[in-house]
């Protein structure tokens, strides 16, 4: 009966050992995943990723620098606000992804092979195995006439018929929906006009209006949510300008 005994408290001191082991392993892989994902936050910050000694093209110092022309200040602080937004937005979704223990990881297109300098089209790459997914981000006011440039290749500001191109649109998070809800009103009218000038022999507006509408269409399906909003941008980099 003793040895029964003696063997069960042996067992169940192994399994309390055991458990004490699992807990004190999940707690360490815990604090290094979280510290990883606060670390992300960092390199944005300073630019420079410490683990792995790589400098970034721009971090959210370097981008408070920035010097603000006071002939051009509400339009400098919009592209500093811009910038910033990339920066940022790349951190959170790092550090969203190694806690959710995610396998995509985000960079700046300057900050990504094959892309270069103030590349055209893309602002931010997501990689996941061998797959790039690419994003444009886009922090505007005037959105009617931002999607109008996108998808009709005209406008007030420049042609940005090549953001079609790629894979998202990234906007602000308080106008996603108004973003869409344009995009298919105005595929809606697109639509309409083009059976018009169908119906009226004009064939060539007619298709060219059918092909805005698609692009209409299109671009509706690749806005998506950049994570931040317009106030959080401009925030960012305000904070860190007054400062430093």
């Amino acid at each position: 009966m003793n040895t029964v005994v003696k063997e069960y408290k042996q067992q169940r001191g192994m399994a309390s050992d055991l458990r004490n082991i699992a807990i004190a392993s999940a707690e360490h892989e815990l604090i290094q995943r979280y510290g990883t994902a606060g670390s992300q936050f960092l390199t944005g910050l300073r630019g420079i990723d410490h683990e792995t000694a790589k400098e970034f093209d721009r971090s959210l110092l370097s981008i408070a620098e920035g010097k603000l022309n006071p002939d051009y200040y509400e339009q400098n602080i919009k592209q500093q606000a811009g910038y910033s937004a990339e920066v940022a937005s790349v951190s959170k979704r790092n550090a969203d992804a190694i806690i959710n223990k995610e396998a995509p990881r985000f960079a700046r297109s300057e900050d990504t092979v094959g892309y270069g300098k103030n590349h055209s089209v893309v602002d931010i790459v997501e990689l996941l195995d061998e797959t790039e997914i690419t994003s444009q981000m886009k922090f505007v006011t005037n959105k009617e006439n931002l999607l109008k440039s996108i998808a009709c290749g005209e406008g007030k500001s420049k042609d940005f018929s090549r953001y079609l191109s790629v894979d998202k649109l990234e906007v602000p998070t308080e106008q996603v929906s108004e973003m869409k809800a344009i995009c298919r009103s105005e595929a809606q009218k697109l639509t309409e006009q083009s059976e018009v000038l169908k119906n009226l022999g004009k064939t060539e507006l007619a298709d060219k209006a059918l092909k805005q509408a698609k692009n209409y269409e299109a671009l509706e399906n690749k806005i998506t949510d950049s994570g931040l909003t317009t106030e959080e941008a401009i925030n960012i980099g305000s904070t860190l300008s007054h400062g430093s």
